[in-house]
């Protein structure tokens, strides 16, 4: 093989199941919490702190960053693990 061969097919496909699933991978992880973070606080919290319902969302928002940014080696190492 030349070392400046065009990639085959498999290959394409190969490596684009392995830089997708983790990018899925993180998206459900980025919305769950968003979306449960923001309306946990918004019910337990925002009459208490007095915050409206976009305060707690991103707040909510910023949690789910921060878990992205925590957890984004255990997401691609465990999709780099299932194939």
């Amino acid at each position: 093989d030349h070392p400046n061969a065009a990639p085959t097919r498999a290959q394409l496909k190969a490596h684009a199941i392995q830089s997708g699933v983790p990018m899925v991978g993180f998206g459900i992880v980025d919305c769950v919490v968003m979306t449960q973070v923001g309306s946990t606080i918004d019910s337990l919290l925002g009459q208490t702190l007095g915050i409206s319902a976009m305060a707690a969302a991103t707040i909510g928002l910023f949690c789910s960053d921060s878990c992205g940014v925590l957890f984004g080696g255990t997401i691609e190492s465990c999709a780099g693990r299932a194939g």
